[in-house]
């Protein structure tokens, strides 16, 4: 971790600038002048300020919450759609998929958020409203059972291989279609068990593999060691918003946003946010993070939280820094000349107010207090995951060459706000073909990029709910 001035001047963010430009030189080449002023008037955001009740189910790819801080994937795309369109949401959490969809039958609630596949959402009483995803199934087994798969990965026809899959995960067709390609696998399906349960069972062996869509099975595999991706099938499932039958309106809206939103790379920024550190931790990194949460963890857990409320962070996130940072070893020092749990440089220390950096307590909170600062100098109306890679990264490489590098990023056309984007941009600090851009000198710009995605790693596997 680095630390540059306070004193330093925050540079202007052109976003909303270069976001316009970019629509109308966009509309104007595609549908000439005509076409722009049409294009403009629709895409003009509303401005009532109606409020719209979502339902959804509590989970990383649908939503979650600590205090005033909501996020997740689908929280994130009805956000910017919202914020675009001039809604107000307020987000219901219910117990399952069907409680969604039996309150908007109800009209409780008007828009299903709950990872929805087509096939459940097609009814009298529903409709669909804007696909935002399509994820290949995989097959996942233990790591010692032996699968045969084709030249491609797909599977091949197992006799006797006990398969099991949610109802969600595979429509009637699916399911048809799968029995008809592998007549000897003795398919399992279930509707109220979790995928995180049928992987717990998978790996007692109650049966042999479970199928599950590609993004929602990485998300929890970090959980399960034992298990892995053994082979992939040839379908697709795509996930939709789903709205009463009477908001015809409001589908047609929602859908035209998300369009819009995909052909600028919206969605896919979005979607990068709950992706991009799927993989980076590798098994022992899981393997050594679990044994020190059950070893080392209790030593420090009080402290984590007792600074963590004071700087209203989710504590957490204040442990996952420290054991990227030192794996929990309190006189932990680097050849650079931090230390500490926290890895304090001497300016940072004395900054927020650390005498001792070898002292945990101080550590901690003096830690704590430089996270809150990074995270009160990003944009207040980015997403939470976006100012928290923002600020994890600052934390890394300073505040300055952050600057740097957000600086780098706009003159290459890319966006100095977007993780998606700024993580490709950081790594040209130890270019030398870029040094003459850089205000504030040269850094190692990957470190900051590995930095925030080993920690939201660490952070997802104390948060996420199994």
């Amino acid at each position: 971790m680095d630390y540059e001035t306070q004193l330093m001047s925050k540079i202007p963010g052109l976003r909303t600038l270069i976001k316009i430009a970019g629509l109308a030189v966009l509309f104007i080449s595609v549908n000439g002048c005509e076409g722009w002023l049409w294009e403009v008037q629709q895409m003009r955001p509303s401005t009532r300020k109606a409020s719209l009740k979502v339902g959804t189910i509590e989970g990383p790819l649908s939503y979650s919450l600590f205090r005033s801080d909501r996020h997740g994937y689908e929280h994130d795309l009805l956000w910017e759609f919202a914020q675009d369109r001039g809604y107000s949401l307020q987000f219901i959490t219910y117990k399952s998929e069907q409680e969604v969809l039996e309150k908007l039958k109800a009209g409780e609630v008007q828009v299903g958020a709950a990872r929805l596949p087509a096939h459940w959402g097609q009814t009298a009483d529903l409709m669909l409203g804007p696909s935002y995803d399509d994820q290949k199934l995989v097959v996942t087994c233990r790591r010692d059972f032996t699968v045969e798969t084709s030249i491609t990965g797909t599977l091949k026809n197992i006799k006797d291989l006990k398969l099991v899959v949610h109802r969600k995960q595979m429509g009637p067709q699916a399911r048809s279609q799968f029995r008809k390609d592998y007549s000897s696998v003795r398919l399992f399906e279930r509707d109220q068990e979790s995928i995180p349960h049928l992987m717990s069972q998978t790996r007692k062996k109650f049966f042999d593999c479970m199928v599950a869509d590609e993004m929602e099975t990485l998300t929890y595999l970090r959980f399960f060691p034992s298990l892995e991706v053994k082979a992939k099938l040839g379908q697709g499932q795509p996930y939709h918003f789903v709205v009463g039958a009477k908001s015809r309106s409001l589908a047609s809206e929602m859908t035209y946003w998300f369009q819009r939103a995909a052909r600028r790379g919206e969605i896919g920024r979005i979607k990068d946010r709950y992706v991009t550190h799927l993989e980076e931790l590798s098994i022992q990194d899981q393997s050594k993070f679990f044994r020190s949460l059950r070893s080392e963890l209790d030593s420090y857990k009080k402290n984590f939280k007792k600074s963590a409320k004071e700087f209203s962070l989710p504590w957490q996130l204040v442990a996952a820094v420290a054991y990227q940072e030192s794996h929990w070893q309190h006189d932990a020092e680097s050849f650079t000349g931090v230390k500490g749990l926290m890895q304090l440089t001497r300016d940072t220390a004395e900054y927020v107010g650390v005498e001792d950096r070898l002292d945990p307590v101080q550590s901690i909170w003096g830690g704590a207090k430089y996270l809150r600062y990074l995270l009160d100098k990003q944009p207040k109306d980015l997403p939470f995951r976006e100012r928290l890679a923002l600020t994890l990264a600052a934390y890394n490489v300073g505040v300055a060459h952050l600057s740097d590098a957000q600086a780098l990023a706009e003159k290459l056309g890319k966006d100095p706000y977007s993780w998606k984007d700024l993580k490709t941009v950081l790594p040209l600090l130890a270019d030398p073909s870029y040094f003459d851009e850089l205000k504030y000198g040269p850094a190692r710009g990957q470190e900051p990029v590995d930095f925030v995605h080993r920690v939201l790693g660490f952070y997802d596997l104390m948060t996420i709910k199994i």
